[in-house]
């Protein structure tokens, strides 16, 4: 039986890194730039809404005057982590989508909707945000997401109730990616070429990735939307700021997210029962 030899590592003819890469090649790094290519006709306006809403966002939280750490509240402390965890979710989630991770992209948008849920349930409520500050559980939230949802869409729109349960079965979509559902995971990773089957890692360019990546964009800007717009409303009012400028990109990017949302119904319709 021929014996498998380990490499010596004093070896002065072993291989050098740069040798090492262009036997791999093609790299992942090669499949990401050839899909940032690929992908921008079809990612381009969607890419440019979270750019967009990124703007919204940091500018929102760079308003927030300073203040003196003993008249900072709970509310003002939670919401604010909360933000700006988004703000690094979003930026991830632009990197990612234009690379062609579609998977790791509806992973990142359902965190935005697990902040976003949170920003709107602490609100200006001191007594929640304790609760939160308070928590020791590391396996569990304070409370389920489902029980986060129909509160805060109880408070936000009572006239509306399909709404808690139209946003939480997005949420369930994006979570079958995080979580790795057979019914989402089957349509990715494997393409067929003639009668061969052909399963690979990396980026995706497919029509499924294509599809998830829209998805996921256009609803984590709904949801930054309405974080937003608590943070307005429940913090930012209570200043007396110039709130010109981000009214005005405020309702630049909602009215960009609903031909976004029109774009992504016109070509694949509706992907789950949302209203």
């Amino acid at each position: 039986m021929r014996k498998i030899r380990t490499c010596n590592c004093q070896n002065k003819n072993r291989m050098k890194p740069s040798q090492l890469r262009k036997l791999n090649k093609p790299s992942i790094d090669s499949g990401e730039n050839f899909n940032e290519k690929k992908l921008t006709s079809h990612l381009y306006p969607y890419i440019k809404g979270i750019i967009n809403c990124l703007n919204v966002v940091s500018t929102a939280i760079n308003m927030h005057p300073t203040l003196d750490i003993e008249r900072v509240d709970a509310s003002t402390k939670v919401v604010n982590l909360l933000l700006m965890k988004c703000v690094n979710d979003l930026r991830s989630l632009w990197i990612l989508s234009k690379k062609g991770y579609s998977i790791q992209a509806a992973s990142l948008a359902s965190s935005l909707y697990e902040s976003f849920i949170q920003i709107n349930y602490i609100g200006n409520n001191n007594g929640r945000a304790q609760e939160w500050i308070d928590h020791t559980d590391p396996k569990w939230l304070p409370q389920s997401m489902k029980n986060y949802t129909n509160i805060v869409f109880e408070e936000l729109a009572p006239e509306h109730p399909e709404l808690s349960n139209n946003f939480y079965a997005v949420y369930s979509r994006l979570c079958r990616a995080k979580h790795g559902n057979p019914l989402l995971l089957k349509n990715h990773f494997y393409e067929i070429k003639g009668s061969n089957i052909i399963a690979d890692y990396g980026p995706e360019n497919s029509e499924d990735s294509i599809e998830l990546t829209c998805f996921s964009i256009q609803w984590s800007i709904r949801f930054m939307n309405l974080a937003i717009s608590s943070f307005i409303n429940k913090h930012l009012s209570v200043y007396n700021l110039p709130f010109g400028e981000l009214v005005e990109k405020y309702d630049r990017i909602s009215q960009y997210h609903e031909k976004l949302e029109a774009t992504y119904r016109q070509k694949w319709g509706n992907a789950i029962n949302i209203n």
